[in-house]
């Protein structure tokens, strides 16, 4: 299904450059929440984005890398209140507004994963897709927060790795480790799914190089790796990949033959 998302914080450079919102701005980037306009102009935006997602249940506000909040025009109304608590306020707001539509909300976890404590401000329904493209042998730390405000509250989360090919070609090695290892431990933490990412930065991407690393994520959620020790999950990884690249070779190149290098 297509799910509705929404900017709703932070990545708003392109629109605070209209003369018409320049009185919304914050930093150049991030919308100002001590601005009562700018929930006018979210909650126009909302109702009429969300008319064009009627089929989904889903919605994400994203609300990510906001690190620019309080750099500018919204600096006092930050300094009084607290960057944490300003942002979580911003959440709800914006939340409020999804749920007047009967909408599931989702939002990316960047934030809240530098200050965990945040998840007790937030709504208990609220959906975090927990985010980052670096390979890394374990993310269970990372997703401890999330594992914890699942089993306590119900909270539900999901995975994003990335297909690694933010302003170049997809870097391989790094999606491959970074996409298996994730799902594994998204999965054994009881994530509720996974989103792979495929951002194509700066319109230097053709999608068609993004299909082998498409298809092992859904390789990788369908069915995870298993082995959580260091070398048993690499020989594992191993056998995996070398037999997903048979099948996925068999069904895009079919007139090569099976291509297994």
């Amino acid at each position: 299904e297509w799910m509705g998302n929404l900017q709703c914080f932070a990545h708003f450079e392109e629109t605070l450059k209209n003369p018409f919102y320049r009185h919304l701005m914050d930093s150049p980037d991030v919308i100002n929440p001590a601005n009562e306009e700018s929930y006018k102009y979210l909650q126009q935006q909302i109702d009429s984005a969300v008319k064009h997602y009627n089929t989904s249940r889903f919605f994400n506000i994203s609300c990510d890398e906001t690190e620019g909040l309080g750099s500018g025009r919204a600096s006092a109304y930050v300094a009084k209140h607290g960057a944490d608590n300003v942002y979580c306020q911003h959440i709800n707001r914006v939340y409020n507004m999804l749920k007047a539509h009967n909408k599931e909300v989702l939002m990316w976890g960047d934030i809240v994963s530098k200050n965990p404590e945040m998840i007790d401000q937030l709504p208990k329904d609220i959906n975090y897709i927990v985010w980052t493209y670096g390979a890394q042998e374990s993310y269970t730390s990372m997703l401890k927060p999330y594992k914890e405000a699942k089993e306590q509250n119900g909270t539900p989360f999901w995975v994003a790795p990335g297909v690694s090919h933010w302003s170049s070609i997809p870097q391989v090695r790094n999606y491959i480790e970074n996409i298996a290892h994730l799902s594994r431990d998204g999965h054994q933490a009881g994530a509720r799914g996974l989103m792979n990412t495929a951002w194509d930065d700066s319109g230097e991407s053709l999608f068609g190089d993004c299909w082998h690393a498409m298809a092992w994520s859904a390789e990788m959620a369908w069915n995870p790796i298993k082995n959580t020790d260091p070398q048993k999950a690499k020989e594992e990884l191993a056998q995996r990949e070398r037999q997903f690249n048979e099948n996925y070779n068999r069904l895009m190149f079919p007139e090569k033959g099976n291509v297994t290098d």
